[in-house]
């Protein structure tokens, strides 16, 4: 419930959201906290049962990185998220759910550290290729 949110969120540089069963799932939730902490700069979403992100991701203009490590249920990400060019590591690690990687995730120009398991059988030619910091 947003309600209950601690009003100081816009302070915050680490957030992990779970709730008591060690998981995030309200994406409404989610897009509160996401709107009131600017200022993130990891965000973890590590086994949550979305099956998107919210489009205000990428308000997060700091944001260096972002877990959705084992979120099975994650279809795919906003193209919003190509916002983040402070994005240094996206960890979409067992998203078997991941149908594809967004259109323009080329524009993650800071991205280092891409970890990904997905449906998508063809990557775009314009697209991971096109991230040169990549390790």
């Amino acid at each position: 419930d947003a309600s209950q949110l601690p009003n100081n969120l816009g302070c915050l540089q680490s957030l992990f959201l779970l709730d008591e069963e060690g998981k995030a799932d309200n994406e409404s939730l989610i897009a509160e906290v996401i709107s009131r902490s600017k200022h993130l700069r990891v965000l973890g979403l590590s086994e949550c049962s979305l099956e998107q992100l919210p489009n205000n991701i990428s308000y997060l203009k700091q944001l260096r990185f972002l877990s959705l490590a084992y979120s099975g249920n994650i279809k795919r990400l906003p193209n919003s998220i190509c916002n983040l060019q402070s994005l240094q590591k996206l960890d979409l690690t067992r998203c078997r759910g991941m149908e594809e990687l967004p259109k323009d995730i080329r524009y993650l120009i800071s991205l280092r550290e891409l970890r990904v398991t997905t449906k998508q059988t063809r990557l775009q030619e314009n697209g991971i290729s096109c991230l040169t910091c990549l390790r």
